[in-house]
């Protein structure tokens, strides 16, 4: 069975023949924005037709990567790389009376965020790019171009384009939170800066951490992320593409 058939039978299987069909379909068009409607989700989502915005739906959606027991209900919401903000969309639609704070660097997922979360109540977006102190950064697009794959790099000469860094111990206290309830980081590399230093003042006090890690893309970013990990008392599954570590009282 080729993967495109594979895609096709999910999307049946997820949503129905004919509306499953119809969305397979949308997403192979090469422009324009997509309304998406979920089964049990009383907002839909928007997607970029022919975007990698349609694999993330995907991982999120139908294949359930964020469907993890994690042994209470969070009320504290950290998403770093938030991407277009399906992750919170899931998260909300689980968990309703969270807090949540979602960071993204980039300008057009960042409106998406917006447009895919306005329905919701006690969402904060934050456009800046997560690091592990404060400074100025630049995006660098993915080597596939795909709206999911910016990272950024530090730079000495902040311009009109250059974005501002956000540390998650300085996150907590914007937005009046003594602890990480969910802590869910895809930040395309960073992680390599966010697990080096700096992390004594929130690490301890996250409860649950969802991380996909990017050694494909920069080699060397998954080594101080186990290293750190270790320290604290997580243990640590996986689902999908992510390590889920959830710590031990």
């Amino acid at each position: 069975m080729t993967e495109h058939l594979i895609q096709l039978f999910l999307h049946i299987q997820r949503f129905g023949f004919w509306k499953g069909l119809s969305l397979y379909f949308q997403k192979t068009k090469k422009t324009g924005v997509s309304e998406v409607h979920i089964p049990g989700y009383t907002n839909p989502v928007y997607l970029r037709n022919n975007s990698s915005d349609w694999p993330t739906f995907r991982q999120i959606f139908l294949r359930q990567d964020y469907n993890i027991n994690l042994g209470f209900t969070p009320k504290t919401i950290i998403d770093c790389g938030a991407n277009i903000g399906l992750g919170i969309v899931y998260f909300k639609n689980k968990y309703p009376n969270a807090k949540v704070v979602a960071i993204e660097p980039e300008s057009s997922n960042f409106e998406l965020i917006k447009k895919n979360t306005e329905k919701f109540k006690d969402i904060h977006p934050v456009k800046a790019g997560v690091w592990n102190r404060t400074t100025n950064l630049e995006i660098v697009p993915g080597a596939d171009n795909g709206n999911w794959s910016f990272s950024v790099k530090e730079t000495d000469h902040p311009n009109d384009k250059t974005i501002p860094s956000v540390c998650i111990a300085d996150l907590m206290k914007e937005h009046g939170m003594t602890e990480i309830d969910l802590l869910k980081i895809d930040i395309e590399g960073a992680e390599l800066e966010v697990f080096s230093n700096n992390y004594e003042s929130w690490l301890p006090k996250t409860k649950a951490l969802i991380i996909e890690t990017h050694d494909q893309d920069r080699k060397g970013t998954t080594r101080p992320f186990f290293s750190t990990i270790a320290k604290y008392n997580f243990s640590t599954t996986i689902s999908g593409e992510n390590f889920v570590c959830i710590r031990e009282d």
